[in-house]
């Protein structure tokens, strides 16, 4: 299974984003991190991307996983994140 993550964040939040990304949780051998892509959205910031893969029969802990790491951006305002399969 992969999993599709993009988080934005206005541009004066960059140095709090930084922060958070060097205290992240790290990811289960099960999970997998494809690619990262960072570009930018006239009206949401900056836009990171993030494919993921996991292990189908862990899909549900790695989306857990990658949740986790994920809400930890939730308390920089205007940071949004969502996440989809494929």
């Amino acid at each position: 299974m992969f999993l599709m993550t993009t988080l934005t964040y206005p541009p004066d939040k960059a140095t709090e984003v930084a922060k958070i990304f060097m205290e992240l949780p790290e990811l289960p051998p099960f999970v997998k991190r494809l690619h990262v892509l960072i570009g930018s959205d006239l009206i949401a910031g900056y836009k990171v991307h993030g494919l993921y893969e996991v292990e189908n029969k862990k899909a549900y802990e790695g989306l857990m996983a990658i949740v986790k790491r994920l809400t930890s951006y939730n308390k920089i305002e205007g940071c949004r994140f969502t996440i989809a399969p494929y």
